[in-house]
């Protein structure tokens, strides 16, 4: 990508907008990234119609239905046929426009449940998923497939990335539909300013995860956009695996709860463990710049702004 190119952000979410302040920050000049109300991208015409118009060089699609686990489990059909859509529509117009390149920002929730762990990207399809989150599985692997598919006929054009949990300003703090980090912040620190005595935590707390800051989510997503010319996917990751028991106890100290930490293991908890192999993204010397506990804060001072 040079300066003058014009690129698409499609999805202004916690990475979509972390992507915009990046590229912003190193002087790009031609940034298109249109709201959720201003393109419907489960719209194939709206979306063919975008790209008629706006001819983007480059496409990071990040744009995605997410939740937390109750509302992957409650309600699989949406995340399914949301992400689908999506997915197709965006590709597909890319696909048959003149653009360089596309970035499909995926999930580590793609990889087999029980895949060996730290999972690598050849595990994709070697197992059931997780069925927690299925129905999203499905999709962003429908995506991925997309990817590899186009790279076999048009080789260049399409790379698929999976990162592990994304935390980071401008997420979503509704426990309803909220990830593991936002939900907890959020919930432990409802719990300081009631003067509560203990917190409940989904699960045994033994679950294993990695977690990774939004803006070197971004940062890793450019260097892979300019320097990997594979379909993909590949992984992006701290390499430092967190139990669910230490991060909810890191939240406790960044929000100030000083109370007892209690685990409900009659509530779902996902895969036992999901960790990242790496190896693909280290072999272009990139290392995550925030710590866990550093961007925990930055998360924190985001949620007060916010509350």
């Amino acid at each position: 990508m040079d300066l003058n190119s014009k690129i698409y952000i499609a999805g202004r979410g916690m990475v979509g907008s972390a992507l915009v302040r990046k590229l912003q920050d190193a002087g790009y000049r031609s940034i298109v990234a249109p709201t959720s109300k201003e393109l419907d991208l489960r719209n194939q015409s709206e979306v063919m119609r975008f790209f008629r118009q706006e001819q983007p060089d480059y496409v990071f699609l990040t744009a995605a239905k997410v939740g937390s686990v109750q509302a992957n489990i409650e309600s699989p059909l949406d995340f399914l046929y949301d992400n689908a859509m999506i997915i197709l529509n965006v590709m597909h117009a890319a696909l048959t426009s003149a653009m360089h390149r596309l970035m499909l920002i995926a999930s580590t929730a793609v990889y087999p449940r029980d895949a060996v762990q730290p999972v690598s990207e050849a595990s994709l399809l070697t197992g059931a998923f997780e069925p927690s989150n299925e129905a999203y599985a499905l999709a962003k692997t429908m995506g991925i497939k997309f990817c590899q598919y186009a790279a076999q006929q048009d080789p260049g054009r399409f790379v698929a990335v999976t990162p592990s949990n994304i935390y980071g300003p401008g997420d979503r703090y509704d426990e309803k539909t909220a990830h593991v980090v936002p939900a907890m912040v959020k919930r432990f620190h409802e719990a300081k300013l009631s003067g509560a005595n203990a917190v409940t935590v989904w699960g045994s707390g033994k679950q294993v995860r990695e977690f990774l800051y939004v803006d070197d989510v971004a940062e890793a997503c450019l260097l892979l956009m300019g320097t990997h010319k594979g379909g993909g996917p590949v992984n992006i990751g701290p390499g430092t695996p967190t139990t669910i028991m230490q991060l909810a106890d890191a939240i406790a100290r960044v929000v100030g709860f000083a109370g007892n930490i209690l685990y409900d293991v009659s509530k779902p908890e996902g895969a036992p463990s999901r960790t990242s192999d790496v190896s693909i993204l280290n072999s272009y010397d990139w290392k995550p710049a925030v710590s866990l506990e550093e961007g925990l804060n930055l998360t924190y001072l985001d949620f007060l702004k916010r509350a």
